[in-house]
């Protein structure tokens, strides 16, 4: 037996203890769990296991974690244990906050008014999570609308419901090599628009800060889209500079070649705009640059993605606006044509996106 595959059975052995005690009610709505100390103790198991569990509980409706007050046994989720509800599973892989809200509310109003009820439960970007609430909600929901972890690792399930033609949508990306229906922004539009609007305002040197583009649609949509507009402008290839992500913050790695390309004492060298896959790593990047006191080129702008944040007072930004109700609204459409076989199982809908821009005090 590989380590592996060791972890899996001992965050299993805690998940399926705790639900069994939870669901026959040995533990009931508002008590409280042992400390994570405790349960690693009862196990002989580290931290990274516990959390595991309990976050697989907790995306399925069966505890909820206080910070600094404890983990409790939550009320029961009549989408769960009622068989008679019938309704619709939308399984994220981040705790729905801001921006998010709007996926909610346009999958939810279009699904109220088909007489279904909606059950959100939180992957917390782990692939095993997410394919254990797959497999659980698929048993019990009329069908999932799926907005999935960034590691694809989950290919042979999404595959097998696709074999079994259950109703499952993609939302924001969608998994590779799988027959499948999706609801995305257009993201390489979005590329392109920034792409061209850097091009038209004179950059010619510009740095792209991506994850893996292997690993997520959404990004490899925004690269070619962005590259296009490079190319359509006459911009040659050697003067955009790739910095690859690895994990989901900026690594040492990335700081020191973003330190290199902006302190570079040849201006012809030197990069004056700089495209990060999403608003996240944008900012980042813009706290960089911020704590390090960098002297930057008079005309220096970064572009992001998402449109989450407040902009920036110090630097010129853009950034480029999805609109996820529509993204939601439509998801909801699409898995109710699904379900009563008015569909296909392998439909694609793009939703346009808008360029916003920001230029405050240069």
């Amino acid at each position: 037996m590989n380590n592996e595959n060791s972890i899996k059975m001992k965050y299993m052995t805690i998940y399926d203890h705790y639900k069994t005690l939870i669901t026959n009610e040995v533990l009931k709505p508002g008590e409280k769990l042992p400390t994570e100390k405790e349960i690693g103790e009862s196990f002989n198991v580290s931290r990274i296991t516990i959390t595991k569990a309990l976050n697989m509980l907790s995306g399925e409706g069966y505890i909820y974690r206080i910070q600094g007050g404890g983990t409790y046994v939550k009320e029961s989720d009549p989408l769960i244990n009622d068989n008679k509800v019938e309704f619709i599973s939308l399984i994220t892989s981040f705790k729905p906050k801001g921006r998010e809200i709007e996926l909610i509310q346009g999958i939810e109003n279009h699904l109220q008014q088909a007489g279904y009820l909606l059950s959100v439960n939180n992957s917390n970007d782990d692939p095993d999570i997410e394919k254990q609430l797959v497999l659980n909600m698929k048993n019990k929901a009329k069908g999932i609308i799926l907005y999935t972890a960034r590691s694809n690792r989950n290919i042979d399930v999404f595959y097998d419901l696709f074999k079994e033609q259950y109703p499952i949508i993609y939302v924001d990306k969608y998994p590779f090599n799988v027959p499948c229906s999706y609801v995305v922004s257009d993201n390489y539009d979005g590329g392109y628009k920034i792409g061209k609007l850097l091009t038209e305002k004179g950059h010619s040197r510009i740095a792209l800060i991506f994850h893996e583009i292997t690993d997520f649609t959404s990004e490899l949509g925004r690269f070619d889209g962005f590259m296009k507009a490079i190319g359509d402008n006459n911009i040659p290839m050697g003067n955009i500079k790739l910095i690859p992500i690895r994990g989901s913050e900026m690594n040492q790695n990335i700081q020191r070649l973003l330190k290199q390309l902006l302190n570079e004492k040849d201006d012809s060298q030197r990069i004056t705009a700089v495209f990060a896959c999403n608003d996240v790593v944008a900012y980042s990047l813009i706290n960089y640059i911020n704590d390090n006191n960098f002297t930057l080129p008079a005309n220096f702008i970064i572009a992001g993605f998402d449109d989450i944040y407040d902009k920036p007072q110090n630097i010129p930004f853009i950034t480029v606006h999805q609109n996820l109700y529509n993204i939601g609204e439509t998801a909801a459409k699409l898995v109710l044509g699904q379900i009563n076989r008015e569909t296909f199982f392998n439909e694609h809908h793009v939703i346009p996106v808008e360029l916003v821009e920001n230029y405050n005090l240069r």
